[in-house]
């Protein structure tokens, strides 16, 4: 599952967190992939509203497994011995 977090502090944005173009456009920012409905800008970095600071707005994407897949690897048995191949032409 597409998570989205900011890199520095982990505040996950709200949907009803808005962030401003130069335009003057407000928007969520994480609906468009940072770029502006308006006017068509791409915003390479991102303000967080919690802590202020800049990250790169690519940074605050994450892939976050289902639970039932993190379990699932969890049960898994240890490997036992690992089979080494060998390619002949």
């Amino acid at each position: 599952m597409l998570k989205v977090a900011c890199p520095k502090c982990h505040y996950e944005p709200m949907s009803k967190d808005r962030w401003m173009c130069s335009c003057g456009h407000v928007w969520h920012t994480f609906d468009t992939l940072g770029q502006c409905p308006a006017c068509g800008l791409i915003w390479f970095d991102t303000a967080c509203p919690h802590c202020q600071q800049w990250s790169r707005h690519s940074q605050w994407y994450y892939w976050q497994p289902p639970a039932r897949i993190l379990v699932a690897r969890l049960a898994l048995p240890a490997p036992q011995q690992f089979l080494r191949l060998s390619y002949r032409s």
